[in-house]
């Protein structure tokens, strides 16, 4: 049953291994199966799944499910939930630690709950490095940029309701300066975060800043704006 749930191949890749498992059984009057439920996860020597070799790659290979019996009320109908995840690698270089990795995760927490996706950066990305190596922009070009790096960016999405959610911080690197306003005022970014929440309700907008200001002082910033979203009232509506 688990092999031909997966893709032909994946697992050949190395070993899985299965937790969580679950069995209940109810005995008597209109008794059975009451739970199932398990998850199988590749191990770390698993080798990653390449989909596109030397560009793009799967890793830390998960899937969980759960079924389970539905009441009398219910008519006894099975309620399924589970989860699929992994680690994407996108390579941009030879060296992996210019790699961008992703963590990618899918939930359906009910049979009628509509699925839920989540994305969340693994590794930090050097901006010039992304550019230059993995878009193949000039390095001339690249180089009038600052010398800052993405550490977070995290991103949560419901395709049935039109919700999601956005959060991405950027830094500037041990190495570098990212100064907006030139001497003698030097005033200089440590650290900017955004941040977008869409639900049902509105929008709201969040956003920070960590200044240096003339190498001295150090200002924290921050921000946030809601706009709630409304529904026209119908034609009926208005006539009363």
């Amino acid at each position: 049953i688990i092999g031909s749930s997966f893709p032909p191949g994946i697992l050949e890749l190395g070993e899985f291994s299965l937790y969580n498992i679950e069995l209940g059984w109810k005995f008597g009057t209109g008794g059975g199966l009451e739970v199932f439920a398990f998850t199988v996860r590749s191990n770390e020597e698993t080798l990653a799944w390449n989909l596109v070799p030397g560009y793009f790659a799967l890793s830390k290979l998960f899937a969980s499910l759960r079924i389970e019996r539905g009441t009398a009320v219910q008519n006894f109908e099975k309620n399924i939930s589970g989860s699929i995840g992994c680690t994407v690698q996108i390579k941009i270089s030879t060296d992996e630690k210019e790699d961008i990795l992703l963590g990618m995760q899918a939930t359906k927490e009910s049979s009628t709950a509509p699925w839920k996706f989540f994305g969340s950066l693994e590794q930090e990305i050097v901006l010039k490095t992304l550019l230059e190596k993995g878009l193949h922009l000039p390095t001339e070009a690249v180089n009038l940029l600052p010398d800052v790096k993405v550490t977070q960016f995290d991103l949560a999405i419901e395709p049935y309701s039109g919700a999601f959610k956005v959060d991405t911080t950027i830094e500037k690197t041990a190495e570098g300066t990212w100064k907006i306003i030139p001497d003698p005022v030097a005033i200089s970014i440590n650290q900017l975060s955004f941040g977008i929440d869409k639900s049902p309700d509105g929008i709201e907008l969040t956003g920070s800043g960590n200044f240096d200001v003339i190498d001295t002082y150090n200002l924290q910033v921050n921000a946030q704006y809601t706009c709630l979203l409304y529904t026209s009232p119908s034609p009926r509506d208005l006539s009363t």
